[in-house]
């Protein structure tokens, strides 16, 4: 939905994607130019970088974070452009949180502030309900209940289908439902 997006805003899209399969196709049906690279080979995300005015970082909930968006970093860099990054953050990203994955976005945050790269973290407010059992079956078949890293915070359940969810508006320019930290200014 995104491209989908994005082309319907009138911008040119072009995709890095993992593997050249069903999916890639789609793209390149609906106009989409793609290249196979992987945001952990730094070597291909030079060719998909090149004269990107702007680049949205679609990264799963899972390691690696800080390595991909370094790459990213360090891509740009190497090319002298400024293009503005716009990543999916972790609402709770905080160097002393209990989980990782938030630890690891302050960590991948910082990262990008210090090297000046242009970005925006959007930080979700949200808890999309498809991901409880998806991020949490074992514990609640355990316990009868689940943590997750929002601390005292009251995320919204929202669905990942919502047509205004996500970083799907934020990345097209529009308005959405999120928070956003945006660099290289510290806030």
């Amino acid at each position: 939905r995104v491209v989908e997006r994005l082309q319907a805003a009138g911008r040119v899209v072009r995709a890095l994607v993992r593997c050249d399969d069903d999916r890639a196709e789609r793209l390149r049906e609906s106009g989409v130019p793609t290249l196979v690279g992987d945001l952990h080979d730094r070597r291909t995300l030079l060719p998909a970088l090149d004269g990107a005015g702007s680049v949205y970082v679609a990264y799963p909930v899972a390691a690696g974070t800080v390595d991909a968006l370094a790459n990213v970093a360090s891509v740009i860099r190497e090319l002298g452009s400024s293009p503005h990054v716009v990543m999916n953050g972790n609402g709770a990203a905080d160097h002393n949180s209990p989980s990782g994955f938030a630890r690891e976005h302050a960590l991948a945050e910082e990262l990008l502030l210090e090297l000046g790269v242009n970005f925006t973290s959007v930080r979700g407010c949200a808890f999309y309900y498809e991901n409880v059992l998806l991020l949490h079956a074992d514990a609640i078949r355990e316990t009868g209940m689940f943590a997750n890293s929002f601390g005292d915070a009251r995320p919204a359940w929202i669905s990942a289908t919502f047509p205004g969810s996500g970083s799907t508006m934020a990345s097209a320019g529009l308005p959405a439902l999120m928070s956003a930290r945006i660099g290289p200014v510290r806030l």
